[in-house]
């Protein structure tokens, strides 16, 4: 029967989304600032993986491969029109510092550029070296580093500003 999932499927999906989902999850919602596109796109990437399992050389790649897909779903519902909205307080109380610093936090990421936030989020929320990130975005490690450089520098200047 075409079509019909088997056990080994099944097993094998459940396992990635109790492993990699809440990365996923957290990466979008560094992209988007919103629970709701976050979980979206998350939503988005899932369906994609059970429609049509990508065809990669070495399984160890699909944590890569789904960061990559949910991240650029998050960026499409943004070019969408999808409205981004700001971090807001009730998002921000349950973190470790000061709300209104979390706030400002969240208030200057907004004012990056998605693959900004994209780039902020695969480094410091899902913890890829720069070697894992140039892969996803295909560039050298040297680039990611100057990128990541780039971007600081922009967050700080913002933050300085407030």
């Amino acid at each position: 029967m075409a079509g019909v999932p088997t056990r080994e499927k099944e097993d094998g999906f459940v396992a990635a989304v109790e492993r990699y989902d809440g990365d996923m999850v957290a990466l979008c919602f560094v992209i988007t600032g919103n629970r709701d596109l976050a979980r979206d796109a998350t939503q988005t990437t899932w369906l994609k993986l059970w429609r049509e399992p990508p065809k990669l050389r070495d399984p160890g790649k699909l944590r890569s491969w789904l960061l990559a897909v949910a991240a650029n779903e998050a960026r499409q519902l943004i070019r969408k029109g999808r409205r981004v909205v700001p971090l807001e307080r009730d998002q921000a109380s349950s973190a470790p510092t000061e709300p209104s610093t979390v706030v400002a936090l969240g208030q200057a990421l907004q004012g990056l550029r998605p693959d900004e936030r994209s780039l902020l989020g695969l480094k410091y929320v899902i913890g890829l070296n720069s070697t894992e990130i140039g892969e996803q975005l295909n560039i050298t490690p040297g680039a990611v580093r100057l990128r990541l450089h780039r971007v600081l520098g922009k967050l700080r200047e913002v933050l300085r500003d407030e």
